[in-house]
């Protein structure tokens, strides 16, 4: 509650963000794949992500907080893009192999 021209409000002040949060997670999904989470510093995120020191704080938490958000998004829009792209086209089992191929390959290629 907020204390307004001397009335109690339920008003959130907060300034709206000004960032697309899908956007920065995935700028941040890149910078932990480049240095990997321990030589990743929340300074060279805030800098790629194009965000002061407080306002990733603020948004997202700490480090960890920010790559397990990150890892969520990567992991949601990587697998539904897989099964969109392989959904209907292929018989279930070759589907299927085809899934697993597509994360192997990527995963040999270090994404």
């Amino acid at each position: 509650m907020t204390f307004v021209m001397g009335c109690w409000a339920n008003r959130d002040m907060s300034r709206p963000r000004e960032f697309d949060e899908a956007e920065v997670l995935s700028v941040a999904i890149d910078c932990f794949w480049e240095r990997g989470y321990k030589a990743t510093s929340v300074r060279a995120l805030a800098d790629k992500m194009g965000l002061t020191g407080a306002s990733l704080y603020n948004a997202f938490g700490d480090k960890q907080t920010l790559y397990r958000r990150a890892l969520n998004q990567y992991i949601e829009t990587s697998f539904a893009d897989r099964v969109r792209r392989l959904e209907g086209k292929l018989p279930p089992s070759q589907a299927i192999e085809a899934f697993f191929a597509e994360i192997i390959q990527r995963s040999l290629a270090g994404r």
